[in-house]
Formats: C-alpha cells, sequence, structure tokens
C-alpha cells in the first residue's frame, strides 16, 4: 500500500502491515485488490445444437502487480454428448483376415458405441503406402495387381481413400466396407502418417462435426515418418493440407512427404481428435512410445485378426469419452503459445506484435498455474472406472518458463462424467502496457474460456490542490506527491527550495547527497534535489546506494 495525503520523508510505499505499524490510519493508506469480474457464465446444457460443458465462458482480471488472482473453471461432460467414430484401416496383404472381421463387425460397433451414448456417427478409410519406389512395387503389372495371391481380389495400391464419410446408417456401413479388398506394398512399414493427416485436415469430406471426435488407426506394422520420402526423391515437406480428389483419394502422395510426429501431433491436436492406436502385439511398444507425444490419444492391443476390435474400441471410446488425463508436459511454439501436449487443458497465450521499428523485448511476465481438486466420482455400478493403470491419486508439477510467459502446472486424471473443477491463478510481476487476453480450453472440444487482463498501476486519485501548503505553496499536490508540478522557480520533494541559489547554497545542496566528500552524487543512480537524492529505477536508500534487483531471483521474484 501506499500513504494518500502529502509525502512524508520516510518511504511511503510499502507493506499494509508496515504502514500500520508506523501508526497510519486505516483511511490514508491505499492498498488496491486484484479485481475478477465474470462477463459470462451460461449454466450447463447438454442440446446438441448448443452444448455448454465448460463455465465460465468470458471474465475479466484486473491485476495488482505480484498479487495473483484465483477464479475456478468448471467442466462437466454433457450427457449424450454425439461422437463421431471414423476407422482407419491398413489394407496391406497381411491384414486381409482383419478386412473379413471389420466387414462382419460394423453393426457390433455400432451398438458398442451407443451404449456409451446415442448419437453416433461412423466413417471408414484405408491405407497402404505411396505408390512410389521402394515402398511399391511400380511395375506396371504389380501396379494393377500388387497381391502375391492371384486366388484373392486386389486393389492396387494407393496412399489413403475416404471410403465413407461419417453416417449413422450401420447398413450403409457394412455396405460400403464390403466392397474394399486387400492390397499390397513392398516394405514393412506402412503410410498411416498420410492417411491420419489427410482424415484430420480434410474436415469437409470425412464430415466431422463440433462432437466428440474419435479415430481409430488399425495396424499390424510400424510407420513412416518424415525424411523416409526422400528414399522415393519426395523432399517437399507434408503441408498438412487436404489433398484429396473427387474420388477421396489422397493424389499428392508423390509429392510431398510423410508428416512429422510433431506435425500430426500439432494438426490432430489442433482438430481436436482423439486417437486409438488399435496394433497387433508385436508392433505395441513402438505404438505406445508414439503414443506419448500425441495429445489425447490411446493404444490398444488388436488381436492378429481383428476378432476383439469391438471390445478395443468399446473399451479405448469409453476411457476416451468418460476419462481424460491431465498433461504432464508443456511445448512452447515460436508462434508466441503455450500450449499443453500431452494432456486435457491447454493454455493459450497471444503475443501481441510489437509496433513497427520498435524491438520485441521482454516487457512483464505473466504467471499461470492450474489445479484440478475435483474429487473421482463412482460409476453407476458403484466402483472406479479405470482410466489408466496408475493410482487414481497420482499427482505431477511441472515449471516451464518461455520468453515473456510462464505456466505451472498441476494435475491428477480425473473421471469427466461428473463436474470437474478447476482452480486457475494468475499473477503479474509487471504492468502491462494495455490488454492482455488467452484462452482456455479442452483438447477435444471447441468450447473455449476468454480471459482478459489488466494490471492495476494508476493511482486512484482524481483531487488537485493547487499552491498546497504541503508544497509549501509552491506547486500542486497531486496523489499527494509536489515533486513533479513545483512552479518552474522552485523545486524539491515539498518545492521548498529555489531554483536559482548562489553557488555556495548549490553547493552545500549537493553535499547533502554524496556518501563520503569523494563519492558520485546519488551513487551515480540518481539526481541531486534540493539536498536529496531522486532515485532511478529500481534504486533507492539515501543516497540510492541500494539495488534489490540484484539479489537471486526465484519464479521471476526477487528472494526474501
Amino acid at each position: 500500500g501506499f500513504l494518500k495525503p502529502s509525502e512524508p520523508t520516510e518511504q511511503r510505499c510499502s507493506s499494509a502491515e508496515d504502514l500500520r505499524s508506523r501508526n497510519c490510519s486505516e483511511g490514508e493508506v491505499i492498498n488496491p485488490r486484484s479485481v475478477k469480474e465474470v462477463l459470462k457464465d451460461s449454466e450447463f446444457r447438454s442440446d446438441s445444437d448448443n452444448v455448454v460443458q465448460l463455465r465460465p465462458q468470458k471474465l475479466h482480471l484486473k491485476l495488482r502487480v505480484g498479487v495473483p488472482q484465483t477464479f475456478k473453471v468448471m467442466f462437466k461432460r454433457a450427457e449424450g454428448h454425439p461422437i463421431d467414430l471414423y476407422y482407419l484401416m491398413d489394407l496391406s496383404y497381411s491384414m486381409q483376415d482383419d478386412l473379413e472381421n471389420v466387414r462382419k463387425l460394423g453393426q457390433k460397433i455400432f451398438d458398442a458405441l451407443r451404449n456409451i451414448t446415442p448419437a453416433v456417427r461412423i466413417g471408414f478409410g484405408s491405407f497402404v503406402d505411396k505408390v512410389a519406389l521402394p515402398f511399391v512395387n511400380t511395375v506396371s503389372e504389380k501396379l494393377r495387381w500388387p497381391c502375391p495371391n492371384t486366388g484373392r481380389p486386389c486393389q492396387p495400391a494407393f496412399s489413403f481413400k475416404n471410403v465413407l464419410s461419417l453416417t449413422d446408417d450401420a447398413e450403409e456401413f457394412h455396405r460400403r466396407v464390403s466392397k474394399e479388398d486387400i492390397s499390397a506394398n513392398l516394405d514393412n512399414a506402412e503410410g498411416g502418417f498420410d492417411a491420419m493427416m489427410q482424415a484430420a485436415v480434410c474436415q469437409n469430406h470425412i464430415g466431422w462435426g463440433n462432437v466428440t471426435r474419435i479415430l481409430v488407426y488399425a495396424s499390424d506394422d510400424t510407420f513412416h515418418t518424415a525424411g523416409d520420402g526422400k528414399m522415393a526423391g519426395i523432399y517437399l515437406p507434408a503441408d498438412g493440407k487436404c489433398h484429396l480428389d473427387n474420388e477421396g483419394v489422397y493424389d499428392k502422395d508423390a509429392l510431398y512427404d510423410y508428416p512429422s510426429v510433431g506435425h500430426l501431433s500439432e494438426v490432430v491436436s489442433a482438430n481436436k481428435i482423439h486417437l486409438i492406436f488399435a496394433v497387433t502385439g508385436r508392433n505395441y511398444d513402438s505404438y505406445m512410445e508414439l503414443s506419448k507425444l500425441i495429445p489425447q490419444s490411446v493404444v490398444g492391443a488388436l488381436s492378429d485378426d481383428s476378432s476383439n476390435v469391438v471390445q478395443l474400441i468399446s473399451e479405448a471410446c469409453e476411457k476416451t469419452y468418460r476419462c481424460q488425463f491431465f498433461p504432464c508436459d508443456v511445448v512452447p511454439g515460436w508462434y508466441s503459445m503455450l500450449m499443453t501436449s500431452l494432456g486435457l487443458l491447454e493454455a493459450d497465450l497471444h503475443r501481441d506484435p510489437e509496433p513497427p521499428g520498435r524491438p520485441a523485448r521482454p516487457e512483464y511476465f505473466l504467471q499461470l498455474a492450474l489445479l484440478h481438486w475435483s474429487p473421482h466420482p463412482r460409476t453407476k455400478e458403484g466402483r472406479m472406472p479405470q482410466c489408466s493403470d496408475q493410482s487414481a491419486g497420482e499427482k505431477r508439477d511441472l515449471k516451464l518458463t518461455w520468453n515473456r510467459w510462464q505456466i505451472s502446472s498441476y494435475w491428477q486424471h480425473a473421471v469427466f462424467s461428473h463436474q470437474v473443477n478447476f482452480s486457475v491463478t494468475l499473477s503479474s510481476s509487471a504492468c502491462l502496457e494495455r490488454t492482455k487476453t488467452f484462452v482456455i480450453k479442452l483438447q477435444g472440444l471447441s468450447e473455449e474460456i476468454q480471459v482478459s487482463v489488466d494490471t492495476e498501476c494508476d493511482c486512484n486519485c482524481q483531487d488537485q490542490e493547487e499552491k498546497s501548503p504541503s508544497c509549501s505553496k509552491h506547486g500542486t499536490l497531486i496523489c499527494g506527491v509536489c515533486r513533479q508540478v513545483c512552479d518552474p522557480e522552485h523545486t524539491g520533494q515539498r518545492c521548498e527550495c529555489q531554483q536559482k541559489e548562489d553557488e555556495h547554497a548549490a553547493l552545500f545542496q549537493k553535499s547533502k547527497c554524496r556518501q563520503t566528500n569523494t563519492s558520485v552524487l546519488c551513487s551515480g543512480h540518481g539526481r541531486c534535489e534540493c539536498g536529496r537524492c531522486v532515485c532511478r529505477g529500481q534504486h533507492k536508500g539515501e543516497f540510492c546506494q541500494c539495488d534489490d534487483t540484484s539479489c537471486d531471483h526465484h519464479d521471476n521474484t526477487i528472494c526474501g
């Protein structure tokens, strides 16, 4: 706080406790508080056209520097919230038994998903690999019939094909999948990364809705990634755009390289897609490592003939729909954003561009802390759902500093069939030049919380007293201060000194601003006014000899 009237000789700006200990009256101490204003807080709703699962939706914070402000964020999964599931299947030759089973199990997949929510749509896509050596045999005869066995139906190799856009018609799913035939490639690794990228970015072709989006990736082998395309003379990096022709086939596979893991992770997260890797046992460990790098992804063990695909999808979707895992890592982006990379909650803090001609510089620090504190509810059967192999009480802590932003997070995984609460704390270590905004959102949902932030850095005092006695009747008292508004002929803390003094008087006044006879005026960190030092910046003390900023720092604040 700071004192309201006039300006005493001792330090005016101090803690409220220190000012009270100096017998300052309560009414004369100004101690601004951080303020929270909720601008929009719609009730939870399950209407498919206007669902609300995140509260509040918009708020404004006015922060006092160094004083944290906490607000509550609530999430509740809407009952019956729809699911879009896109089944992306490897159709290389070794998956022929799996294709037969998927043809038969379409209705059972629908039924299993409807046990979770009544509103379900399902689509189907397939992939093999890039149609280029050394991935696919490009001899003309092998291009027409790549399979080694001529006694079974076989289709030419392709990279990715959208066979069926999302639909709620189980019969149509069975009909379209039944028309698909197996294909073949040369090497073991598949072109699944190309397929996942196109399935994620081709929103209109696939038909993704504003619902829970789940992509099931089924394969019995590993995957090609960025750089592998160079073996076929493909050097252009994946551009992350949709390239499906009128038949739903990816037709730029020979032009662009495979996506990288990071690129795929970014695109899947941005499009709010939950990934389920349904893979055979020998590749399970590889996909577990991949899953650690992709937000909201899980891995399930697929039997050699995919006969357990219904159970796998049901369990994985139940986990994805009702259980969420909070992040244990944060990855900064070059585009001035902090985004959680391995979990549910995102905090995007957008940095405003600097004005033309002004170099970028770290002017301030915002610190955001998020704490999940909701208990684990029980299922209808009275038991705790198994959201992971880890104990339900697991807690993780992390902290990351990057340029102007800092985020600290403390997480637990939770069951989302009931309300989950977060305590969000925001603080600023310096004054903001203008209003800043960021959003808090849930991966997999389009909803977000908009937060705008200002800092309280101006004195709340409008009254001015001209020729005030507190200013020796030679200046105007504004916010208890005279120094900046003395008349032209006077100076000093209380305008008590004349600007034009004889030489001996001036030397005498300057001597009061030296710690010793040989010292620099005000230790070189201020100017001498009327026998007193007026310090610059963070320096203080009778002779501006003290600088707290040189002390050790922790969490961007001075120790002690």
